[in-house]
């Protein structure tokens, strides 16, 4: 998230990226993605399923959760980074 991220926030905000493609995505393809355009962030596989818990049909689906672990936004597609920014300056 240009503009956003680790850098921003500090140790107040987490981003992740998980790979709903576990097969496919390497962990050095998924290190190497992130490396290049996610600097900061944690890349994992979901090898349990857990898109289909939180009914995740299209990527990239983002979840903004909050400090007690409550699913505060869920942005479906490709989503500015200012409103994410936003969303999460919010929750503090």
């Amino acid at each position: 998230m240009e503009g956003g991220g680790p850098a921003t926030f500090g140790g107040d905000v987490v981003m992740v990226m998980i790979s709903v493609d576990p097969v496919g995505d390497a962990e050095e393809v998924l290190r190497q993605h992130r490396d290049q355009n996610m600097p900061g962030w944690i890349a994992t596989r979901d090898t349990s399923g857990v898109y289909r818990t939180y009914d995740v049909q299209t990527t990239p689906t983002i979840f903004t959760i909050d400090k007690n672990g409550s699913i505060a936004y869920q942005r479906v597609g490709v989503t500015e980074s200012l409103v994410l920014i936003n969303e999460v300056e919010g929750l503090s």
